[in-house]
């Protein structure tokens, strides 16, 4: 069991878009105001991390060739409109702020590749304010309060990595994840999703799915969208059965645990570059599990 935990915790670890901090990435000392005055046209990289600041400082108003911009644990709750003219930035962190809402003008920040907002309050409302983003690659919004995914979000048409994680989501638009063939790493964990659009089977480029902690029972039939996924995590939902899983010739790790799943035979059988499959604490009985190590005797499994 101590191997399993560790199987789990190294994948979510790998997920975790905080793990190049955990591996010990270098992290620039902060920058004090005084500093910006300066010379604000020189500031290209700014971290305020953890300043116990209420409001962005007006000093940055300057900042005309800030690119990178750290404001993560702070009380912000506003951005004032003219933040929205530092078009230079391509990565900004206002993750464990006070965020309720992000301004429209958002959308002014048109090279802006790198989001974080996590632990914020944040709800649906965030995705009109992203729109018009087109180079954003990557999206952490983690730990809000967000409850529906709606169609506009398949306007983020370069988006790479979205993390959902731990929020309110009961519903996803139908259309939500239409066209949005670049997306390869996806974490819907720890909501509150009975049911998935057809549009997520669709998702060409996805390579990671995290969809543990929700309520599904079931999945969509798979078609042809999920031939490069090699992480489907669907563990601690309500799953008695999974559709086909033909189609997903590039599966490495397939994580059904803590579902009431009693056979999984017919939905794995072809899956014969599975390297991982845990199943921990569901129905399935020693029978099923005999015919399973028969069907994929490289697949090193869990129960």
């Amino acid at each position: 069991m101590k191997y399993i935990i560790a199987c789990i915790l190294g994948l979510v670890l790998w997920a975790n878009p905080l793990f190049s901090q955990l591996i010990g990435e270098k992290i620039p000392p902060v920058v004090r105001l005084k500093e910006v005055s300066k010379d604000p046209k020189a500031v290209v990289h700014l971290n305020m991390r953890q300043q116990e600041l209420y409001t962005v400082p007006f000093e940055l108003k300057d900042c005309s060739n800030l690119q990178i911009l750290n404001l993560m644990k702070n009380k912000i709750a506003t951005i004032p409109t003219w933040f929205c003219d530092l078009n230079t930035l391509y990565e900004l962190n206002l993750r464990q702020n006070k965020f309720e809402q992000l301004p429209a003008c958002m959308n002014q920040l048109e090279n802006l590749l790198h989001l974080k907002v996590e632990k914020n309050m944040l709800d649906a409302t965030v995705f009109d304010a992203l729109q018009g983003l087109n180079k954003l690659e990557h999206l952490y919004a983690q730990l809000n309060r967000i409850e529906a995914i709606p169609a506009n979000f398949n306007t983020l048409s370069a988006l790479r990595n979205a993390y959902f994680s731990d929020n309110r989501i009961e519903t996803i638009a139908p259309k939500a994840f239409s066209g949005m063939d670049k997306l390869e790493i996806l974490n819907l964990s720890g909501n509150k999703l009975s049911t998935l659009p057809n549009s997520i089977t669709q998702l060409k480029g996805l390579q990671n799915l995290i969809l543990a902690k929700n309520e599904l029972e079931t999945i969509p039939v798979v078609q042809k969208g999920w031939r490069n996924l090699t992480v489907l995590d669907l563990g601690n939902n309500a799953l008695r059965t999974l559709p086909d899983l033909a189609e997903l010739q590039s599966l490495e790790i397939l994580i059904v645990s803590f579902n009431p799943i009693s056979e999984l035979s017919h939905a794995v059988s072809n899956l014969q570059n599975l390297k991982q499959l845990f199943a921990v604490e569901t129905n399935i009985s020693d029978a099923e599990k005999e015919r399973l190590r028969e069907l994929l005797p490289n697949c090193v499994m869990h129960f």
